[in-house]
């Protein structure tokens, strides 16, 4: 059984290294091994919906399998992202993947990225890591939610809203370091493209214009659509750094990448107040090495 059909003229190192497969070939290796990984990652949030509701939220990739993947192999979950709507339910489910012998994973909790918390597991031999989330974004924001039971009746997004987190979190957060996430908004725009209208209406209320025109830029060069109408503004000429090249490797790109990171911020202060966090992050941790090392002496 084959994917989704989609040419998908990558060498088999890029659609490994984006977590491709399942949109080539089902009957890979790494498709059946997503598959019994995404198999885990549902019945977990089957079991943490049915104990905390519409208290939880599943994001990403959990809320798209069985609407737009049909297969659980076809599309790569590197964990499992949930949304929790109160503090208190954050803390409840804590505790309750404490008692579920999940670990609590350090991660570098710094000012941009302290709303969340990682935890990990290995389930017949697979890591198994669930990330929980109190906001989605860091120094924006938000909109007032709304949301939806999907088809496995966990609670997830309203479409217009998940849409919104899609494109902010390949764009604005993460610098398009990852193709698998772009193919979720190309699937969602061919199933659904009048959904672009609400979200491009969304990030000009909530101010992430430039991160938004990045994802139709990214969503044109890559996928050759004309994305004209979806624009905010289709004259910047920054959208011209991103080209289908650096969407595939942006490793190879580090310039034009970190340029992007800071181009799909709508402040320059916005971009220098996460600059000024990451250094001040990256120095406390030398100086606590500095210390660790000096009192080991």
């Amino acid at each position: 059984m084959n994917g989704i059909s989609l040419d998908l003229q990558l060498s088999d190192f890029d659609i490994h290294n984006h977590g491709l497969w399942g949109l080539k070939d089902l009957n890979h290796d790494e498709s059946k091994l997503q598959f019994l990984k995404n198999q885990i990652y549902f019945n977990l949030m089957q079991k943490i919906s049915n104990t905390f509701g519409e208290r939880v939220i599943a994001l990403k990739g959990m809320s798209l399998l069985g609407e737009i993947y049909a297969d659980f192999g076809m599309r790569s979950l590197g964990d499992l992202d949930i949304l929790v709507r109160d503090r208190k339910t954050f803390d409840d489910l804590i505790l309750f993947l404490l008692n579920d012998k999940f670990s609590i994973v350090n991660t570098d909790d710094w000012e941009a990225n302290n709303f969340k918390k990682v935890f990990s597991k290995y389930i017949s031999g697979i890591e198994i890591v669930i990330e929980l989330h109190e906001k989605l974004f860091f120094n924006s924001l938000e909109p007032t939610f709304i949301f939806r039971q999907n088809f496995s009746r966990f609670w997830v997004l309203e479409d217009s809203f998940n849409v919104y987190h899609l494109v902010h979190h390949l764009s604005y957060q993460h610098t398009f370091i990852k193709l698998s996430w772009l193919y979720d908004l190309y699937l969602i725009y061919k199933r659904n493209p009048q959904v672009f209208f609400q979200v491009k209406k969304l990030s000009e209320e909530f101010k992430l214009t430039n991160s938004y025109d990045f994802a139709i830029k990214a969503l044109e060069v890559y996928f050759q659509l004309n994305m004209s109408e979806y624009y905010i503004d289709s004259k910047n000429v920054k959208l011209k750094l991103l080209t289908r090249d650096f969407l595939i490797r942006p490793e190879r790109h580090l310039f034009r990448y970190y340029a992007i990171k800071h181009f799909t911020k709508d402040s320059f202060l916005e971009s220098l107040r996460y600059d000024i966090l990451w250094f001040k992050m990256k120095l406390m941790k030398q100086i606590s090495r500095i210390i660790a090392k000096k009192n080991s002496l």
